[in-house]
């Protein structure tokens, strides 16, 4: 019986995975593409915004697993750390005080 439920559970996150493409296509795409934490945590933001205003908040841990994975094959583990960051913890990581560095305008902090 163990094995057929674990044979359910591969084919139900299979058929969700499937399912919820576009929105794993789109979210890993641009998180991956961030350049820094700041951008990094807003590309997460928006991709869970984009997958509970389609899919609601119930499957929102799997879907989090799911872009880890992703993100991990795209050899982002920073961002793939962050993500499950989100769904242990309810939270993003903080992001390290910028210390003298150039912001997005350009002017030092």
């Amino acid at each position: 019986m163990p094995v057929k439920q674990g044979k359910r559970t591969r084919a139900s996150r299979a058929h969700l995975e499937a399912k919820w493409s576009y929105c794993l296509a789109r979210g890993s795409c641009f998180i991956a593409g961030t350049l820094t934490p700041l951008t990094l945590n807003a590309a997460i933001n928006e991709a869970v915004e984009v997958f509970i205003a389609r899919q609601g908040h119930e499957d929102l841990p799997l879907f989090l697993e799911l872009l880890a994975e992703r993100l991990q094959k795209r050899e982002k583990p920073e961002a793939a750390n962050a993500v499950l960051h989100l769904r242990g913890c309810g939270t993003l990581p903080p992001v390290p005080e910028l210390d003298g560095r150039k912001t997005d305008t350009g002017r030092r902090s």
